[in-house]
């Protein structure tokens, strides 16, 4: 049994290390008071990494306020789950890109950033990726800086996700 949970860590940390995981930092791309909440983002969604498709994820989207959302998700794609994350988001717009700088709710904040585009009833996710961004900065206008500078090359984003709505 010993054996087949250090496979699976190992497994697991190449993974990371192979594809990339999100850029997590303790600065957002922006405040929050700059941000609106889009009701078109708001529900139900379920859907699969694109190179993973027997992999079910879903979330859902709740107004938290006028300028945040309140994210609960399961990775295990189960719709009654007991196990879901807790989330905090707010967007942020970088040259017509739409950015959701994302917290883990009850832990000191670290932000992520997710990239989402609606087309059609589809809603296509991808991560800003710690194997592009391989630097620390020192304060909130450093990493804008960064994100401007790169938000249109396509290496910037990794693991593309695609969601339908569910209501």
């Amino acid at each position: 049994m010993k054996t087949k949970i250090k496979i699976l860590v190992i497994v697991s940390i190449c993974f990371c290390i192979l594809t990339g995981c999100p850029y997590e930092t303790e600065y957002s791309l922006s405040d929050s008071k700059s941000s609106k909440i889009d009701s078109a983002l708001l529900g139900k969604w379920i859907g699969t990494e694109i190179n993973y498709p027997n992999d079910t994820v879903w979330f859902q989207l709740f107004a938290f306020n006028k300028n945040e959302y309140y994210m609960e998700y399961s990775e295990s794609g189960k719709l009654n789950d007991k196990n879901i994350g807790k989330l905090r988001c707010f967007e942020t717009i970088i040259d017509g890109v739409r950015l959701m700088n994302i917290t883990e709710i009850g832990e000191a904040p670290k932000f992520s950033y997710f990239n989402f585009k609606l087309e059609d009833k589809l809603l296509k996710v991808s991560y800003i990726s710690d194997e592009f961004v391989e630097q620390l900065f020192d304060n909130q206008n450093q990493l804008l800086d960064f994100v401007k500078q790169n938000i249109n090359n396509s290496s910037l984003f990794e693991s593309n996700f695609v969601f339908i709505k569910m209501n």
